[in-house]
C-alpha cells in the first residue's frame, strides 16, 4: 500500500469521551455493546440497586484476587456470557482492560490447554496495529480472564461514519489493517473473529486490532453453535464469518479465513452494506445464504467500484478458499497495482488490459510523445498542401503579367517604327515621335528589368518554400520510421521512453544532417522531453551539441543557439551544477538582449535564472543586481501580482536578508505577502513560508510580538501540511525557539524544542 499523504492525525479528545473501547470487543456469541447495555439494564430491573452494586463489587474482589497485580477501577460491559473492566497496574499506573469469560462447557481447563499456544504467539505479538495481550488464565471458578492494552477510540465503523471518509481514504485505512493481519499471519496466528466492533481506531487514527486468540478458547468461529442461535444480533457475527467457519470445517480454516473476513469489511467500507441481504431471522438459514449465493456486485450499489476494486472484492470473497487470494501479501500488492495503474491478478490479463494500464500510469507523458508526433506531420502537411500551393500561384500571376506588359511595350515600339519610315516628310514630327517611343521604349526595358528582379525573388521564395516542404516532410516520414522501429521491438514502460529517446537522437544526428537548424530544433526537442523524464544528463548532453552545432552553422545570435543555450542553462541548474552552468546563463543574457531586447519577457526570465544560480553559489552582491533588474522589468511589463513577479520579489528579499539589509527585506515579503493573500490560487504553504521569513526578520529587528504571531501561524500551517520531519517545518520550528530565546524566555524554547 502506498503510505498516506497529508493524512490528518489528529482525533478531539471530545469525540473520544463516549466511547472508551478496552481492546475487546464480543465473545465469539456474546451480544454487541447495544446489547450488553440492555442485558446489563434487564439485570438491574430483576434485583434491586444496592443488591446490583454490591454483587458487582464482589466480582471486581473475586478478580482482583486472580491478577494481583492489577486494581479494578469500575466495569465496562457486561453480558450473560462475559464482563469487562477497566483496570491499571498498580505499581506502573499502566491502564489495562481485563475481560472475563464465564466458564462454559466450553470454557474449561482442557480448552485452555487446547489454546495455550496460540494464546501465548498472541502474548508475543508487538505491532502498533495489534492491541497488545498481557496475559490470560483461569480464575477459581473456571471462568478465563484476558489482560490487554486499554485501547480509548471508537470502532470501525463508527469511524468511517463520523468522518465521511473518501474512497480512497478508506482504501488506505483498510490496507493499513491488512498490515497488521499479516504481521499476525507471519507468527502463525490466526484472528478467526475479524469485524469492525473488532477493530479499533485510536486518538491519533491508528486502527488496532483486537481479540486475538479470544475465538480460540470460545471456539464460536466453528459452525453454527446453540449458543449462537437464541442471540438475537447473530447476524452481527455470521456476516464477517467464511463459509468454511460457518459449515463447521475446522481443517479447512487457515489464513484465507481471515481473508475472507477482510473481504467482508472492506465490501462494507465501500458500500456501506453487507454482501448478502437475508430478510431471514433464522441463523442457519443465514449461513445457508453465505454458503451457497453469490454476493451483490460491488458496482450495483457503487458504479465507481466497477472494474479492478470490484475484482478485488469479489475475490477476497470466492466461496471456495483456494479461489480466493492466498495470503494477505497477495492482496496488499494488488492494492498497490490498483493505486499505481498496474494489471491487478484478480482480472485475468489480455494485450488490451495491459496497455490501458500502462496509457493510464505514463499518461502526460504518452500524450507529449504523441502529440509532439502529430504536431509535426500536421505541420509539415499544413506547410506543403498550403505555402507551395500559394507560392506556386503568386508566381505563375507575376510572370503572366510580367510576359503582357513586355508584349504591349514591343507593340508600341513597333508601331513608332512604323510611322517614323511611313513620315520622312515630317521628320521633325517623327524624331518626336521617335524620341518619345525610346523612351517609353526605355521606360518598358526599366520595368522589365524589375518584374525579372521581382521574378528571381519569387522564385527564390518558391524555392526556400519547396525546401520548408522538404523539410516538414522529412521531419513527419522521421517519426513515423522511428515508431515503427521500437514498436517492432515490443518495449514497453518508462524505459521504452527513454529507449525510444536514445533512438530518435541516434536517428536523427543522420537523419537531418543536411540541415543543421531542422537538426538542432529535433535536438532540442528530445532534449526538452528527456528533461520531463528526469533524464537531466542526457538532456544537457543533447542540448550541448544542438548548441555547438547550431553556433557552428547558424551563429551566436540566431534564435536556435539562444533555445540551445537556455536548454542547457535549465539541464545544469536541474543537476544542481551551478558552477558549470554560470557561464551559460551569462552567454544567454547577453544573447537574448540582443535578439529580443532588454526589457523582453525572455530576457527578464534568463535575467532571474542568472540570480538563481548566483544565489545557489551565496554570491549575493551579484544575484541582488540580477533579482532587482528582474524584479523592476517583470513589474512593468508582467505587473506585480503575476507569478514570475513574485517569485523575483521573494528572492530579492532572501538575498536583501542575507545580506543584512533587514528593512527592505521586510519591505519585499510584506508586498508578497499581500499578493499571495489575495490569489486564491497561490499555493498556502508558499504564503505560510514567507510569513516565517517575515517573522524571522522582524525578530531581528526587535518587533517581537508581531514576530511571534507570525512564526507560530507559520509553524503550524506547514507542519499540517508535510509533517513534521520536512525541512521547511524544522527551519520553522527553529525561527520559533530562536524568538523564544531572543526574548529571555528560555522555558518555552526548552518546551517548544521537545515539541510540547
Amino acid at each position: 500500500m502506498k503510505p498516506d499523504r497529508d493524512q490528518d492525525a489528529n482525533f478531539a479528545d471530545d469525540l473520544m469521551d463516549h466511547a472508551e473501547t478496552t481492546g475487546f470487543d464480543g465473545d465469539g456469541g456474546a451480544a454487541s455493546k447495544n446489547e450488553a447495555a440492555v442485558s446489563t439494564k434487564q439485570r438491574q430491573d430483576k434485583a434491586a440497586p444496592i443488591e446490583a452494586e454490591q454483587e458487582s463489587l464482589d466480582e471486581q474482589t473475586k478478580i482482583e484476587r486472580v491478577v494481583q497485580n492489577y486494581r479494578v477501577l469500575r466495569t465496562i460491559s457486561e453480558t450473560a456470557t462475559s464482563v469487562v473492566y477497566k483496570a491499571e497496574h498498580k505499581r506502573t499506573k499502566r491502564r489495562v482492560s481485563i475481560k472475563v469469560i464465564y466458564a462454559t462447557q466450553n470454557t474449561n481447563s482442557e480448552t485452555i490447554n487446547r489454546a495455550r499456544v496460540e494464546i501465548e504467539r498472541a502474548v508475543h505479538l508487538r505491532h502498533p496495529g495489534i492491541a497488545e495481550l498481557i496475559e490470560a488464565g483461569t480464575t477459581d471458578e473456571g471462568h478465563c480472564y484476558f489482560i490487554s492494552d486499554f485501547v480509548k477510540g471508537v470502532t470501525l465503523d463508527e469511524y468511517v461514519s463520523i468522518h465521511k471518509l473518501s474512497t480512497m481514504d478508506r482504501l488506505k485505512l483498510f490496507g493499513r489493517i491488512c498490515d497488521a493481519l499479516q504481521y499476525a499471519h507471519q507468527r502463525c496466528l490466526l484472528h478467526r473473529d475479524l469485524r469492525p466492533s473488532n477493530i479499533l481506531i485510536d486518538g491519533k487514527c491508528n486502527p488496532r486490532i483486537v481479540g486475538f486468540a479470544v475465538a480460540a478458547v470460545t471456539e464460536v468461529d466453528i459452525g453454527v453453535s446453540q449458543d449462537l442461535i437464541k442471540k438475537r444480533q447473530f447476524g452481527e457475527f455470521l456476516a464477517y464469518k467464511a463459509p468454511e467457519q460457518i459449515s463447521g470445517r475446522r481443517h479447512d480454516v487457515d489464513v484465507r479465513t481471515d481473508l475472507y473476513s477482510m473481504g467482508v469489511i472492506a465490501y462494507e467500507l465501500l458500500t456501506q452494506r453487507l454482501p448478502y441481504h437475508v430478510k431471514s431471522a433464522n441463523p442457519r438459514e443465514y449461513a445457508d445464504v453465505i454458503n451457497r449465493e453469490m454476493p451483490a456486485k460491488p458496482s450495483s450499489v457503487n458504479n465507481g467500484l466497477r472494474g479492478d476494486l470490484e475484482a478485488i472484492l469479489l475475490k477476497m470473497l470466492a466461496k471456495d478458499p483456494a479461489e480466493r487470494y492466498q495470503n494477505i501479501a497477495d492482496t496488499l500488492l494488488d492494492l498497490e497495482n490498483y493505486f499505481e495503474q498496474r494489471p491487478i491478478s484478480a482480472r485475468p490479463l489480455g494485450a488490451f488490459y495491459e496497455f490501458r494500464k500502462l496509457a493510464a500510469r505514463y499518461k502526460s507523458r504518452s500524450i507529449s510523445v504523441a502529440a509532439l508526433a502529430l504536431a509535426m506531420v500536421l505541420f509539415g502537411l499544413h506547410i506543403h498542401r498550403t505555402t507551395r500551393a500559394s507560392e506556386r500561384n503568386k508566381l505563375l500571376t507575376q510572370i503572366q503579367a510580367l510576359e503582357a506588359t513586355t508584349a504591349n511595350q514591343k507593340m508600341q515600339r513597333d508601331t513608332a517604327m512604323m510611322e517614323m519610315q511611313i513620315a520622312q516628310e515630317k521628320m521633325s514630327a517623327a524624331q518626336a515621335a521617335q524620341k518619345s517611343s525610346d523612351q517609353q521604349a526605355q521606360t518598358a526595358l526599366a520595368q522589365l528589368g524589375t518584374w525579372r528582379d521581382k521574378a528571381s525573388v519569387a522564385t527564390a521564395d518558391a524555392q526556400r518554400a519547396e525546401r520548408d516542404a522538404e523539410r516538414a516532410e522529412t521531419v513527419a516520414s522521421f517519426f513515423p520510421d522511428l515508431f515503427q522501429s521500437n514498436i517492432a521491438g515490443e518495449i514497453v514502460g518508462q524505459t521504452a521512453s527513454l529507449l525510444l529517446l536514445d533512438e530518435a537522437a541516434s536517428l536523427a544526428a543522420g537523419y537531418f544532417d543536411g540541415d543543421p537548424q531542422l537538426q538542432s530544433s529535433v535536438f532540442l526537442n528530445i532534449a526538452r522531453a528527456y528533461q520531463n523524464m528526469n533524464a537531466d544528463e542526457k538532456a544537457t548532453a543533447l542540448a550541448k551539441s544542438a548548441l555547438q552545432k547550431a553556433r557552428d552553422e547558424l551563429g551566436e545570435r540566431h534564435e536556435v543557439t539562444v533555445e540551445a543555450l537556455n536548454r542547457v542553462t535549465a539541464g545544469l541548474f536541474a543537476q544542481r551544477n551551478v558552477v558549470e552552468a554560470e557561464p551559460y546563463a551569462r552567454q544567454l543574457v547577453t544573447a537574448s538582449e540582443t535578439l529580443f531586447g532588454t526589457e523582453h519577457v525572455k530576457t527578464l526570465t534568463a535575467v532571474h535564472n542568472l540570480g538563481m544560480i548566483y544565489f545557489l553559489q551565496d554570491n549575493f552582491a551579484d544575484a541582488g543586481d540580477m533579482f532587482q533588474r528582474a524584479l523592476d522589468g517583470r513589474r512593468a511589463t508582467l505587473g506585480a501580482p503575476d507569478p514570475r513577479t513574485v517569485a523575483s520579489m521573494h528572492f530579492l528579499g532572501r538575498v536583501r536578508f542575507a545580506q543584512g539589509r533587514l528593512a527592505d527585506a521586510e519591505k519585499l515579503w510584506r508586498e508578497e505577502i499581500a499578493i499571495q493573500s489575495e490569489d486564491a490560487s497561490a499555493p498556502r504553504w508558499k504564503l505560510a513560508d514567507v510569513r516565517g521569513r517575515l517573522g524571522q526578520c522582524l525578530t531581528n529587528l526587535g518587533k517581537f510580538e508581531e514576530a511571534e504571531g507570525l512564526l507560530l501561524d507559520s509553524h503550524a500551517d506547514l507542519r499540517d501540511r508535510f509533517g513534521d520531519d520536512h525541512k521547511l517545518v524544522k527551519e520553522a520550528k527553529q525561527r520559533v525557539i530562536d524568538l523564544y530565546k531572543a526574548t529571555g524566555r528560555e522555558d518555552l524554547a526548552e518546551r517548544f524544542t521537545k515539541g510540547s
